[in-house]
């Protein structure tokens, strides 16, 4: 067994034979299209999936502004009014579970039977390889490129690019609204964005490279431990379990690390906007009270209907930059 004699030159060769190149660029179109016939066949559900989503984003739109009239029933004691706004609040909430449930479940379904299709196309590929393509690639790297990495395919499709187009029209929609019900506090709501932005680009290129790194590292230790397993009786017969631990074990701490910097990267981000959003919120809030008294248009009601679309409009925000963190994978994985 090559791995149990390797020392000096011979273990950077070996190295270098488990590691992998990085390729690929956070998006590729090309990739896309070729990714595209798996999903065509099960395209119907990714259409009412998509359905459920424009319908989902438009009862959205409509709960703070539900919200804004009970308030505004609750300071004019109409008891019959606070009834039926909370009421049609309830209905609106049960119609958004019943339609993200189906949406959901329409968009799992189609990535699901999608890369069932990828897999055995996958599969059938490695029967029809060489024999010698064999011999200078490890197992587990080809496992991994079946198990693995058509998982993270199967992210794109099942919740990354679909959901990114309902985080889009929700966003857009929220845009509308707020501009409708004040345009001053409107403002003071998008001058953080800049913020916003300059956190996502700081992000978003060393989690593209965590996501590569974990791509690597995923297929190395598939492909050590595949060697390592179906070669046990040559390493024990040379006494070499110590020395394969050590290195099972410089290869576990690798991979260790480059899921905790993606997992670092996406805390720091999720953070970040949560922390603008509530800042936006805060500054709103501020502005609203020293109008109060010079401003009889800014009421109670809109303030509160205001503040419910500013948090509304930092969940998409927020949404889409984890969608792209999911086609980030994906594009790695492709």
């Amino acid at each position: 067994m090559w791995r149990v004699c390797s020392t000096g030159s011979k273990g950077k060769t070996l190295r270098d034979f488990h590691e992998e190149e990085r390729l690929g660029r956070a998006y590729d179109s090309h990739l896309l299209k070729r990714l595209w016939p798996f999903l065509k066949p099960h395209a119907r559900y990714l259409y009412l999936a998509i359905a459920m989503i424009v319908l989902a984003a438009g009862l959205g739109l409509v709960r703070p502004v539900v919200m804004g009239k009970v308030v505004a029933g609750a300071q004019a004691e109409q008891p019959g009014g606070l009834m039926k706004h909370g009421i049609t609040l309830a209905l609106i909430v049960v119609g958004m579970q019943l339609l993200t449930f189906v949406q959901m479940y329409m968009v799992q379904l189609a990535g699901a039977r999608s890369m069932a299709d990828l897999r055995a196309h996958v599969f059938d590929f490695f029967q029809r390889l060489e024999l010698r393509y064999y011999d200078k690639t490890p197992v587990g790297r080809l496992v991994t490129r079946a198990t693995n990495d058509v998982d993270a395919v199967g992210e794109l499709f099942a919740s990354g690019v679909v959901n990114a187009l309902g985080d889009l029209v929700a966003l857009v929609g929220i845009v509308a609204m707020m501009l409708i019900l004040d345009v001053r506090m409107s403002l003071i709501s998008f001058a953080s964005l800049p913020l916003v932005a300059t956190i996502v680009w700081f992000v978003r290129s060393r989690a593209r490279e965590a996501f590569r790194d974990i791509r690597v590292k995923t297929a190395r230790l598939n492909a050590f431990l595949n060697e390592q397993v179906s070669g046990m009786p040559v390493v024990q017969a040379y006494a070499r379990e110590a020395t394969m631990a050590a290195e099972f074990d410089e290869i576990n701490v690798e991979y260790r690390d480059a899921n905790k910097r993606s997992i670092f990267y996406e805390a720091v981000l999720d953070a970040a906007i949560e922390m603008v959003g509530t800042l936006c919120i805060a500054s709103v809030l501020w502005w609203a009270g020293l109008k109060r008294f010079s401003d009889s248009s800014l009421t109670f009601p809109l303030v509160v209907t205001f503040t419910q679309y500013i948090k509304q409009f930092f969940e998409p925000v927020s949404l889409l930059a984890q969608r792209y963190t999911v086609l980030q994978s994906a594009m790695s994985s492709s």
